[in-house]
């Protein structure tokens, strides 16, 4: 792809985005999705938040470093 070679370690890619909205208690809440991609393996983490806080999104990064294994160089 264009000479971009990823190794393996080196970077992850991480996406937040809108999914739509969840009737929770006879209230509309905006529900998030949230990935985390190692770009060698390709291996993904994957979860959905009812917000994109800050707070939310580092928790979610610990999270992803956790279930894959390390921390991206």
């Amino acid at each position: 792809m264009g000479g971009l070679k990823h190794h393996q370690g080196r970077q992850a890619q991480v996406d937040c985005g809108h999914l739509g909205t969840l009737e929770l208690d006879g209230e509309g809440r905006k529900l998030s999705g949230f990935t985390f991609t190692l770009g060698y393996s390709r291996m993904m983490m994957a979860e959905a938040t009812l917000d994109q806080k800050l707070s939310t999104v580092l928790r979610l990064h610990e999270e992803a470093f956790r279930q894959l294994g390390g921390v991206p160089e």
